[in-house]
């Protein structure tokens, strides 16, 4: 999936999964923000694809980690 946090770009970052490579993704709100949608959207059942095209359009921005993160 894309990532759009630009944070690490300079550092060969090529996508979501590559910001996690690293400490990275667990320090940036919004590649946590990412995993955290493209999770959610994967537990509905949306395919990569449907994924891809709400990360494309921001729908990432929504999510509240302090919410997600008191999910169990």
């Amino acid at each position: 999936q894309p990532c759009f946090c630009y944070c690490d770009r300079s550092v060969g970052h090529t996508s979501l999964h590559s910001c996690f490579e690293s400490t990275h993704g667990a320090h940036c709100a919004a590649c946590m923000k990412e995993a955290v949608y493209t999770y959610q959207m994967h537990k509905k059942g949306k395919s990569a694809a449907q994924i891809r095209e709400g990360i494309i359009l921001r729908e990432w921005e929504k999510i509240d980690l302090e919410k997600a993160a008191s999910i169990q």
